[in-house]
């Protein structure tokens, strides 16, 4: 198993830091952002998206057109493309139970 996070944001140094701390550095990679956003998803099986507050949520449009099963939180339109146990499974934000499992 591999786990790969895309994107940025200020608690990178806090994940590198936790990462090396772990001794998983060969089981995770922080992408940071890309341009190349099917190249990404072409090498996953699965695709997380934990977000807080996204409001629109494309790369999950994108992740399902490339037939990637989708676990995201239950949060602005991504419930409109995502219907939990049809399309994906969508979890409660902020329960910490589906944090862990996402």
């Amino acid at each position: 198993v591999r786990f790969k996070f895309g994107g940025g944001g200020d608690e990178r140094n806090n994940l590198e830091a936790l990462i090396h701390q772990l001794a998983v550095g060969g089981l995770v990679e922080l992408m940071g952002p890309t341009e190349d956003v099917a190249g990404a998803l072409a090498e996953m099986d699965i695709f997380a998206y934990p977000t807080t507050g996204e409001s629109v949520g494309w790369v999950v449009l994108e992740a399902m057109a490339m037939s990637l099963p989708v676990i995201s939180t239950s949060v602005g339109a991504v419930t409109t493309w995502v219907r939990h146990m049809e399309t994906g499974l969508l979890l409660e934000q902020g329960d910490q139970a589906s944090d862990a499992a996402v």
